[in-house]
């Protein structure tokens, strides 16, 4: 995904500082400047600020971003990064702290999985290879 797009949708997707917010409005500024009569990319960004968990719209803002020619112009791409940049600051990515007693697993964060006994997994595929728990 270019980085129009993930600063836009970044920004959408938590509450935001007022600092992250007034880059966000500038660089949605430097949007409507940069592409002049063409509406169709900031009328997308706009869909998408009404429905932030639309998948659809997320790909429709991409979408434009490409099609207006935003995504190869520098000032437009350097706006974009510094929001990236502060909202990796101000909204770092979580961290997980656990304490376990016993057997068996503990499992945090996306897209993590823990085996216990016997090789049962929790979250994805099991030590055995096999997924759900099932045999091969």
């Amino acid at each position: 995904m270019d980085p129009i797009t993930s600063a836009i949708i970044a920004v959408l997707s938590k509450p935001a500082s007022t600092a992250a917010m007034d880059l966000y409005n500038g660089l949605k500024t430097l949007l409507q400047k940069k592409t002049g009569q063409d509406k169709r990319l900031l009328d997308a960004v706009h869909e998408l600020e009404q429905d932030t968990s639309s998948d659809g719209r997320k790909m429709i803002v991409q979408e434009e971003v490409k099609k207006s020619g935003a995504d190869k112009d520098p000032e437009i791409q350097t706006a974009a990064s510094q929001l990236l940049d502060l909202l990796k600051e101000i909204q770092p990515e979580a961290t997980y702290n656990a304490t376990q007693s016993g057997s068996g697993a503990i499992a945090q964060g996306k897209g993590s999985v823990a085996a216990g006994a016997g090789g049962i997994a929790v979250g994805g595929i099991n030590m055995l290879g096999s997924r759900d728990g099932g045999e091969e």
